[in-house]
């Protein structure tokens, strides 16, 4: 700890030089533009993000649906306001982190986030780092990371935007987006509403010979957030600092198979965020601090059950960060980050504490046109314990000089910390837990080819490989409760691809995004040497996974049809019992009309046009055919 505050007093504390003589006369000249094509700024690992368009049109859903609707994530979710988890490349949703602007906003108890109830809205970007490469933003990422970002848009205008949707089953959705300011201060502020019933009508296959037709219910939720932003930018200084409070309170839905009486099983979430962070350029170096404060608070009961869970979590991390160069073509950069994190439950013995310091040091190198590398190492510190480093090293590979046409490889050695929940849940935590890590092996071939003035290609192919090591599983133990080991071993490969075609005519334009993921996971105990998965695939994870999706755009008219397929999931450790592949198709139409410094955009959607009955997770279905009608005004006041 002493160790790690005076690293940031130095670090801050540098001494600032560089002067710059004014000159009496000045002559202006034409401006002049110097362009070089060079290697992007993820050297050796896929880095996806998500269409703006596509993130404006889910705007009032949640970052759950965006993304198992439009990219290769695959979301396990227990139905509409349910939980709804991430899973990566084969692994669980443990091992998929979420960061939002820089800071892990994951639960330090459960180790995992819960999607469903972080709105679209109230990010600007959406970005999903693959396998090894989430660890240039954090560890613990085995399958990958997903960023969430606000940016701050300096062009000083005005804008204020208001987004509502209603549809199918109760819901209701708005969103409200002031900003104002100016080129060097600018504040934004955002807040959401989410309510819906969630009551629809699903065919009962479990109860009897003969289906019957019943309505689902106590999935309900009421969901409320805001959002405050602050940025201010200045010739030797910017900063920013976020405020973003949220609740959902919302009624849980059992197993199809199990009688539930209304209102019986509740979960009320309330979580607040605060971040701050100043960045310094000095020179050829830039500075950065940063620093924030996380809240969560998790109530679930479960009257049948005589469960009455109480929990509260609170965060505090301190970020210190400088990036200088080395050389005409080489930056390195050098971060210490502290977490501190503290757990009060009544489900714990007493309250707990986990204090994590990390070092990381990285250098990137970009040799010319057409190659890039990138090495990173980071040394974890978890109360007093040092842990094994994580290691990622990473190339890309311009084939073709003047082109866009890259090959990326890279290896990775990652390691993710049990949660707190495994650790001193009682009864079953078991402290003496070790570390998951994990080694992946990764190579990419990515095309950008620009056809014609009006033509654009773009595709990628990845084939990847991990081995994790001391899998954690829940197991039943000697007495009648389950307890957390270190028992297995897991192999994850497979190939992503993804197609992305966009025509631009005079007065249409169309886009066309495609992609399909193979995935193959399976395990070995290491207390027995069986097989964790007899047939070689973990359970809930597809082999198989597409998604398509075409945008038409004329004039102030456009259409969107996507479809997604998710192909056999097992649910038994003998792959004996399985779901079934499903595939589901969504339409969306609208028309957007400019008035003058004003947008008007109504659309319809209908969702699950063919009216597929199928399931994510066993005995919790999922809803038929529904409708919804989006209306978004937006008006913007140009400020000189």
């Amino acid at each position: 700890m002493k160790a790690f505050i005076c690293y940031i007093v130095i670090l801050i504390s540098l001494p600032l030089s560089g002067q710059i003589l004014a000159q009496k006369d000045t002559i202006r000249i034409d401006e002049v533009v110097i362009s070089r094509r060079g290697i992007n700024n993820s050297p050796g690992f896929r880095k996806v993000s998500v269409d703006s368009v596509i993130l404006h049109n889910y705007s009032t859903a949640s970052v759950s649906d965006l993304l198992s609707e439009s990219s290769h994530v695959f979301v396990k979710s227990y139905g509409p306001g349910g939980i709804a988890s991430p899973m990566l490349r084969g692994t669980g949703a443990g091992h998929t982190r979420i960061i939002w602007n820089g800071i892990s906003i994951g639960n330090p108890m459960l180790g995992q986030s819960d999607l469903s109830l972080v709105p679209a809205g109230m990010v600007d970007d959406v970005s999903i780092l693959y396998g090894g490469g989430s660890l240039s933003i954090t560890s613990g990422g085995l399958g990958g990371a997903i960023s969430l970002e606000t940016k701050p848009d300096w062009s000083g205008d005005d804008l204020i935007s208001v987004s509502q949707t209603a549809g199918s089953f109760g819901k209701y959705a708005g969103l409200l987006k002031l900003k104002t300011g100016n080129t060097h201060f600018q504040s934004v502020t955002r807040a959401f509403l989410y309510s819906s019933k969630n009551n629809f009508r699903y065919l009962n296959t479990w109860i009897g010979a003969v289906p019957v037709w019943e309505t689902r219910q106590n999935n309900s939720i009421l969901q409320k957030g805001f959002l405050q932003e602050i940025y201010y930018r200045r010739p030797g200084s910017s900063g920013s600092a976020k405020l973003w409070y949220q609740s959902a309170s919302r009624t849980l839905p059992a197993p199809v198979i199990i009688k539930q009486t209304l209102d019986d099983e509740k979960q009320y979430d309330e979580s607040f965020r605060a971040l701050f962070n100043l960045k310094m350029p000095r020179g050829r170096s830039n500075y950065k601090i940063s620093t924030a404060a996380i809240i969560d608070r998790i109530n679930y009961s479960n009257r049948t059950a005589s469960v009455d869970s109480r929990n509260l979590s609170g965060t505090l991390v301190a970020t210190a960060e400088m990036e200088t160069p080395a050389g005409r073509n080489t930056r390195l950069r050098f971060t210490a980050n502290e977490e501190m994190s503290m757990i009060r439950s009544n489900n714990y013995d007493e309250a707990k504490m986990r204090n994590l310091v990390s070092l990381t040091a990285s250098a990137d190198h970009r040799a010319g046109e057409r190659t890039g590398t990138e090495i990173l190492i980071r040394g974890i510190l978890s109360n007093d314990r040092l842990l094994f480093p994580d290691l990622f090293t990473g190339i890309s590979y311009r084939v073709t000089k003047g082109t866009e046409n890259l090959l990326k490889a890279s290896f990775s050695r990652n390691s993710r910390l049990p949660s707190m929940n495994d650790m001193y849940w009682t009864p079953g935590g078991n402290p003496s837990l070790q570390n998951e890590y994990a080694y992946s092996y990764e190579l990419t071939w990515e095309m950008k080819n620009k056809i014609s003035s009006i033509l654009d290609i773009n595709s990628d192919l990845t084939f990847y490989r991990s081995h994790i090591k001391n899998m954690i599983k829940w197991l039943p133990g000697d007495f009648s409760y389950w307890t957390p080991e270190n028992i297995g071993h897991v192999n994850t490969s497979g190939l992503e691809s993804a197609l992305n075609i966009t025509f631009s005519g005079k007065t249409c334009q169309a886009r066309l995004s495609a992609g399909y993921t193979f995935t193959r996971a399976s395990g070995r105990d290491t207390q027995n040497g069986s097989n964790l998965q007899k047939k070689g695939q973990l359970a809930y994870i597809p082999a198989n996974q597409f998604y398509g999706r075409l945008r038409y755009d004329r004039k102030s008219l456009y259409s969107t049809i996507s479809t997604n397929f998710a192909g056999r999931r097992y649910i038994t450790a003998d792959n004996t019992q399985y779901l079934p592949e499903y595939i589901y198709t969504d339409l969306i139409i609208g028309n957007k009309i400019n008035w003058g410094r004003t947008s008007f955009d109504l659309s319809f959607g209908i969702e699950n046009i063919f009216n597929m009955r199928y399931q994510v997770i066993a005995y919790y279905p999922m809803p038929g055919r529904s409708f919804s009608v989006r209306l978004n005004i937006q008006a913007l006041q140009i400020n000189h």
